[in-house]
């Protein structure tokens, strides 16, 4: 008969538990006789879905064996956390218990970064913490003698609320303003005035 046996492969019978010779059914049985299965470990392929990070190349993993060593990934505006397994926590260390090939999932966690603001001139506006990937959140509206607040500008693109922050780094928001103007009248005819800022 032959046996099976999770996560490997049977490799024939053989006289000692060690399986060093390979048992010869043409051979006589003149008494009671233990044979030993033989047992081959399998090996399957271990690929990498690191979710939109630097590539990895597959592997080949061994049943019952420790995974080996786990490359790194690296994606923009994100730390790696870890791969997982159908859900489950992978390291190098981990042994591979699972019976198919498998794929291994990246999981990353969005940086944190710093949002200063440039009023330039205006009143103060504190900094704010920032996440990757995800709405800047409320922007506040700075004031400033003479000019009206037209909105913010990260790297002279206008942003607001709900831009998504797809920086890498810390940034600076700049205040924009436009200057008001004042309409000053003089003399009795239809024309004579002029526009002045403060």
């Amino acid at each position: 008969a032959t046996p099976t046996r999770t996560g490997y492969t049977f490799a024939g019978w053989y006289n000692e538990a060690a399986g060093t010779t390979a048992f010869d059914f043409s051979t006589p049985i003149t008494g009671t006789r233990t044979l030993y299965a033989k047992w081959t470990t399998n090996g399957y392929t271990l690929s990498f879905d690191t979710d939109g990070g630097s590539s990895v190349s597959s592997k080949t993993v061994t049943y019952n064996t420790a995974i080996g060593t786990l490359s790194t990934p690296t994606k923009a505006g994100y730390t790696f956390a870890g791969w997982t397994i159908d859900g489950t926590a992978e390291t190098s260390s981990t042994g591979y218990t699972y019976t198919s090939n498998k794929t291994a999932v990246a999981n990353w966690t969005a940086n944190g970064y710093t949002l200063s603001f440039n009023t330039d001139g205006g009143s103060a506006v504190s900094s704010k913490g920032v996440t990757y990937n995800s709405a800047i959140g409320t922007l506040s509206t700075p004031t400033r003698a003479g000019y009206t607040f037209t909105g913010w500008t990260i790297d002279g693109t206008s942003v607001t609320s709900s831009t998504v922050y797809t920086y890498t780094t810390n940034k600076t928001a700049k205040a924009n303003w436009n200057v008001i103007k004042y309409r000053v009248t003089y003399g009795d005819g239809a024309n004579d005035y002029v526009d002045v800022a403060q």
